[in-house]
């Protein structure tokens, strides 16, 4: 099975999305923004956000793990 090779800038908007977004979740910046549309929607978009920015992130660490058979080709060499 073949892997696709994510470019490292994923895994760094990965991190900076991911911390831009749990300060303004925790701080309470999404729950002023979001205020007119509904009860705890700026905190369940400020989640939405943080949890696909750790899905990018995995995404990214995945993408960097070597294959069993590029594992086969080091021990060879």
């Amino acid at each position: 099975m073949k892997r696709a090779i994510l470019p490292p800038s994923l895994m760094v908007t990965s991190i900076i999305g991911f911390i831009i977004s749990a300060v303004y979740t925790v701080s309470g910046t999404f729950d002023r923004l979001f205020a007119t549309w509904g009860e705890n929607v700026g905190l369940s978009l400020g989640f939405a956000f943080c949890f696909a920015f750790v899905i990018m992130f995995v995404s990214s660490m995945i993408s960097m793990t070597p294959t069993e058979e590029e594992l086969k080709e080091l021990q060879v060499r």
